[in-house]
């Protein structure tokens, strides 16, 4: 099997905002925005035209970077968990049902950047994991050689009505579309080593009948069985790498989520909280596109992204050739 490359990272904002501006319901809100801004947090993206038009703005970004000519990309894989959003380019009228309507405003994002005749995939069950497995998806079609280049592209929008705060003051919820290109040995970027996934579904249980506070004490412990887990398939240790690509939370939630495997809390790189906030899960590959490209000499360097869902973890291993 060749290699897959990450050939192409770019990412869409919408308006930005400010955190310290976030409306608060009272003290309690008050005192997390606070924390949030002492933490780091600074700003956060609201995609005021809908999901699918900033979608379209990332995919032409991505496309007019990539050195991979459109017509290789022959499937797209599409993920987002705001099918709500659904008032933007067709009307109700032609597509009665939200799932049709958001689908069409996809193809309609696809077309005008010249992707409309390749397969389209959805994918959306796995939250802010979501991009793992679109990653690992995307690996096998292209190694298998059921594709030669794949688009991945993942956006959800935050609900108007709804707080920015999250779980009582964890992190910010931002609108950021993620657009990503693979392609099968060719192009600049990094391999896409490996994707290792990790589910604990029994944590729906426990968020279901507990309280909020249970819930992240059992997810921690389920965080170190993800690491284990991925140390065990890798054949890695944590000491090959220097630091671990993640989500965008406040730091004391992350000491909770690493107290079984506290060496990680020191490896954490979360560069890119103040820009973007949190993204679900475009906040380590925002982190990863601002970052510079390393050099190894005659020996490659390793990066490591560890995505973190409500139920499911991803690890993506990504290698840097010496030459790169």
């Amino acid at each position: 099997m060749h290699p897959v490359i990450l050939e192409t990272v770019e990412y869409q904002k919408g308006t930005m905002r400010e955190v310290a501006d976030i409306v608060t319901s009272g003290a309690e809100e008050d005192e997390q925005v606070k924390k949030l801004l002492a933490d780091g947090f600074k700003q956060y993206s609201v995609a005021e035209e809908g999901s699918c038009r900033l979608a379209e703005k990332a995919i032409a970004k991505a496309l007019a970077n990539s050195t991979v000519p459109v017509e290789e990309i022959d499937t797209v894989l599409f993920g987002s968990e705001s099918f709500w959003d659904v008032d933007q380019t067709y009307s109700k009228q032609t597509f009665p049902l939200e799932h049709q309507l958001f689908r069409a405003n996809i193809y309609n994002a696809l077309e005008l950047n010249g992707l409309g005749n390749a397969n389209l995939m959805g994918y959306w069950a796995n939250g802010c994991a979501n991009i793992g497995l679109a990653l690992q998806t995307a690996s096998a079609l292209i190694q298998t050689e059921r594709s030669k280049s794949v688009l991945v592209v993942y956006i959800d929008r935050h609900p108007a009505h709804e707080t920015r705060i999250i779980h009582k003051g964890i992190t910010v919820a931002s609108d950021i579309c993620l657009a990503l290109i693979l392609a099968g040995n060719v192009g600049k970027g990094p391999e896409l080593s490996l994707v290792v996934p990790y589910s604990d579904l029994s944590l729906m249980r426990v968020r279901e009948r507990d309280s909020l506070e249970k819930y992240l004490v059992n997810y921690a412990r389920s965080t170190k069985k993800a690491v284990d887990h991925f140390l065990e398939e890798s054949k890695r240790s944590l000491a090959d790498f220097s630091e671990l690509l993640t989500p965008n939370f406040t730091m004391d939630y992350m000491r909770l989520q690493y107290s079984s495997v506290r060496s990680c809390v020191d490896m954490l790189n979360m560069d890119s909280k103040a820009e973007i906030a949190h993204a679900t899960s475009a906040d380590p590959f925002v982190t990863l596109r601002n970052m510079r490209v390393p050099h190894g000499g005659n020996g490659d360097v390793e990066r490591l992204v560890m995505l973190m869902g409500p139920f499911m973890w991803a690890f993506v291993l990504l290698t840097y050739k010496g030459d790169e």
